[in-house]
């Protein structure tokens, strides 16, 4: 069995939190890879199949590709949406063929708290029961394992991860690449973390770097005027007021 899986759509979505969809997709691949014998296309060429076969006549989202049959040799694909509600949010995800008629085959809804994304606690319910429904056998081990949170290492790297993912496809490169070295130093093992960081470190080195450079060379002038603006204001005050203390500051230069 052959499964691609897709950033899961949200609404309502808190801008600060536009990364859990991305951990939503990173953690059901990690699972299901870890857990099954299903083979799972990876993200990175997911993407890259999606941007090589996408018709801009009918661009809408990533499940109009697969509807309109342009992903090749992925037998099923997983869905899913993360809905906002009164009390919470709704996570709901489907396992469909890709074949003609596109049949259900696993589907799972429930509501969670952004805290049980965050530790992926409802990702991994989802996980077990998705799994399950699917045919593949859990162990009593892995039935154990897709019953907590993950480890504080694990949430930190994978969030890393989703919100590098997520500045890449705003094309702010810079931020990316510093969330996947982020990534990559929480959990080594993380692979596509080091992947993605490799491939923008050429690209950066190359000087394709993007919209990201021009928004931090604002960032910074924007900066310099509030400095500036502060300087002027206290050396105002310094020649027509007494005052007992003295202002300091420094700009530092981020790691690479």
């Amino acid at each position: 069995m052959s499964l691609a899986v897709l950033v899961p759509e949200s609404e309502g979505l808190a801008e600060n939190l536009s990364y859990l969809p991305t951990v939503v997709q990173g953690c059901l691949v990690s699972n299901i890879s870890k857990y099954s014998a299903i083979t799972v296309r990876d993200r990175v060429s997911l993407d890259r199949v999606i941007a090589e076969t996408l018709d801009p006549l009918y661009r809408e989202d990533d499940v109009n590709i697969i509807r309109l049959g342009h992903i090749a040799q992925v037998g099923h694909i997983m869905t899913g949406k993360i809905l906002r509600t009164s009390t919470g949010y709704t996570l709901q995800i489907n396992v469909t063929e890709t074949s003609s008629g596109g049949a259900t085959i696993a589907s799972w809804s429930d509501t969670c708290t952004v805290g049980e994304l965050d530790d992926q606690t409802a990702i991994h319910k989802a996980s077990r029961e998705l799994l399950t429904q699917m045919g593949v056998r859990l162990t009593a081990a892995a039935v154990n394992e897709l019953g907590k949170a993950s480890t504080q290492q694990s949430v930190a790297a994978q969030t890393a991860l989703a919100r590098g993912i997520t500045a890449q496809r705003r094309g702010t490169e810079v931020a990316a690449l510093s969330y996947y070295f982020q990534a990559a130093a929480f959990d080594p093992s993380l692979m596509e973390a080091t992947n993605r960081a490799s491939v923008m470190s050429a690209n950066i080195s190359s000087g394709n770097i993007g919209d990201d450079v021009r928004n931090d060379i604002q960032w910074r002038r924007d900066w310099v005027a509030r400095l500036t603006e502060t300087e002027q204001y206290f050396d105002n005050i310094n020649r027509t007021e007494s005052m007992p203390y003295t202002l300091f500051y420094y700009i530092s230069k981020p790691p690479p």
